[in-house]
């Protein structure tokens, strides 16, 4: 593979752009010259940095928006969706929080691996896929969620889904509520 297959690949992508937008052709694009990378090729590289495409326009919710969206929830889908936001956390992570995580005389999570669920972090600092991360929480929100963690075991998710394992649906359970 040259550079000439490869600029033949991106016009082939660019003549597909009913189906394909800029950002997809792109991302096909980087796949393939990671895989070319990982082969002992670079010849995709300057290419790829050849494309562009507009940023994507990032719009926040008002907090009109919010005060909506939060009243429409139940009251265990309220504590979700503010987890989310108090700590940040990604989808992955909140699934995979269990309430040893949960440091409530210091109002910190710790977002952290799961070897034994087969759950890691996505980092690219060193370290912290290993480590983790401490991340503070509200003292108002936090009190909510150890009254919320009551008897449950230290090893039990936060958010379980109804059989007591990882939760993979947040964000059909968030669709649905802006639906309502």
């Amino acid at each position: 593979i040259d550079a000439d297959f490869v600029k033949r690949f991106r016009h082939f992508l660019r003549e597909h752009d009913k189906d394909l937008g800029d950002r997809t052709s792109y991302n096909i694009l980087q796949a393939v010259s990671t895989f070319l990378i990982k082969n002992g090729s670079g010849v995709a590289k300057p290419i790829l940095k050849e494309m562009s495409f507009p940023p994507t326009e990032v719009i926040p919710y008002s907090n009109d928006d919010m005060k909506q969206f939060f009243a429409a929830c139940k009251e265990e889908e309220e504590l979700i969706f503010k987890f989310f936001l108090h700590s940040m956390a990604r989808e992955m992570e909140v699934a995979h929080c269990e309430v040893r995580d949960m440091k409530f005389d210091k109002n910190i999570l710790h977002i952290c691996p799961k070897r034994d669920r087969g759950f890691r972090l996505k980092g690219k600092r060193s370290g912290q896929e290993t480590k983790g991360r401490k991340v503070p929480i509200p003292a108002l929100f936090m009190a909510r969620m150890k009254s919320f963690c009551a008897g449950k075991g230290p090893r039990e998710l936060i958010f379980p889904n109804g059989l007591g394992k990882v939760e993979y649906h947040f964000l059909r359970k968030c669709e649905n509520i802006a639906k309502r």
